[in-house]
């Protein structure tokens, strides 16, 4: 509710203070004392609207430029890792099949304290204008480390023999079966609301009586 309040009235009429207790509920894993103490000087100084408007925090572009080589290398290493993790999280509540190793990658992801920021990724890199916000966030060292807790993840993953995307008990792997057995589930589950909607004969039933000439 804070960060919705600072980002439709504006950070100077919230206060610096609430902006800060609102971003660090967004990303609990982040040290945002630097950030908390810049942001009370600029509001001593009566400075704090046009210190966000320059790029502190809402300017993307800023921080990409500042960067070197190496620094966005690494970014988009670590963008490229949570933007796959990320995916498998959202799409377990679209009914994706799970697997125990899906099921301890979100479990770490829920630990780090960063699931939304990994989640908010993945539309965020789908999009050409969202891409520089993802880097510049990929910049910062503690994303950076929650990218590779679920790398060293994934990777004893494959190095087990075993692919990211097998189910447990499945005549045949890979990507292909995983994948109609999505398909499949997600049929079984329409079919069924169907057969329980004709079964109901209320308003909206699939199967209506025509009454007979």
């Amino acid at each position: 509710m804070h960060l919705a309040a600072a980002a439709g009235m504006g950070a100077a009429e919230v206060g610096g203070e609430v902006l800060m207790e609102a971003l660090a509920a967004l990303m609990p894993g982040v040290d945002w004392a630097p950030v908390a103490e810049s942001t009370q000087q600029a509001e001593r100084e009566g400075t704090l609207e046009s210190w966000l408007v320059a790029g502190t925090l809402v300017d993307p572009l800023a921080r990409l430029r500042a960067a070197g080589e190496e620094e966005m290398t690494a970014a988009r290493s670590v963008a490229r890792i949570l933007n796959l993790v990320g995916f498998l999280y959202v799409m377990h509540g679209l009914l994706m099949p799970d697997n125990p190793f899906l099921a301890r990658l979100r479990a770490r992801i829920d630990e780090s304290g960063f699931a939304l920021v990994v989640s908010q990724l993945v539309p965020q890199m789908a999009s050409p204008s969202g891409v520089p916000h993802a880097l510049a966030m990929c910049l910062s060292p503690e994303i950076a480390v929650v990218a590779a807790l679920l790398e060293e993840l994934i990777d004893e993953q494959a190095g087990a023999g075993q692919g990211l995307l097998s189910l447990p008990g499945a005549e045949e792997g890979g990507a292909g079966a995983f994948k109609q057995t999505w398909i499949d589930r997600l049929h079984e589950l329409r079919d069924r609301g169907l057969d329980s909607v004709g079964e109901g004969g209320g308003p909206g039933s699939a199967v209506t009586a025509v009454p007979e000439p």
